[in-house]
């Protein structure tokens, strides 16, 4: 589940993440990026996952 995001609120991400342990889901982010010239998103790399999150990600893949 996208739970980063950057048009979240605080409040938001706080809910999904909690969403998303208690549903045993993938805590992911993104941007939602289209182009550079579009200001109603954010850009390549303000959004980011910590190291526990990209981990369990790649964990997930490698097991696919």
């Amino acid at each position: 589940m996208e739970a980063i995001y950057g048009l979240n609120t605080q409040h938001d991400t706080y809910k999904f993440i909690y969403m998303c342990k208690q549903n045993k889901l993938l805590i992911t982010g993104g941007s939602d990026f289209h182009d550079f010239n579009i200001s109603s998103h954010l850009n390549i790399g303000d959004i980011s996952l910590d190291s526990r999150n990209i981990e369990n990600l790649l964990k997930y893949i490698e097991n696919r």
